[in-house]
């Protein structure tokens, strides 16, 4: 269906998505970046966790792009990019999402012991 809808050439107006209908698609979604990522780390026996106002946070700067439940992956991936390179190189047991206060990281990882 994602294919399909690509295709068209046309812009077709619909109606704007709430921030509970964006929080229900990360949530919800086989496709949501959240669950993606979730079955990535578990592949990887990386514990993922995250907290609501970590959800809040994403469904927020998606709602800003004006682009739907499209921009959640990008809003996603932006977010946590820095930390996967961190993961990636092994040193790490868990990540744990929240919304970044200042110039915080969205992310808190823990070290493996």
């Amino acid at each position: 269906m994602r294919e399909l809808m690509g295709r068209f050439s046309k812009l077709v107006a619909m109606n704007t998505l709430s921030k509970e209908d964006i929080k229900k698609i990360l949530i919800e979604s086989d496709f949501s970046p959240l669950n993606t990522y979730k079955l990535l780390f578990e592949s990887m026996n990386i514990e993922f966790s995250y907290d609501e106002d970590f959800i809040d946070y994403i469904a927020e700067k998606a709602i800003a792009l004006n682009s739907g439940a499209r921009s959640l992956k990008t809003v996603f991936d932006d977010t946590i990019s820095s930390a996967m390179f961190r993961i990636f190189a092994g040193e790490y047991s868990a990540i744990n999402l929240t919304r970044p206060t200042n110039d915080e990281r969205p992310y808190v990882l823990t070290k493996k012991r």
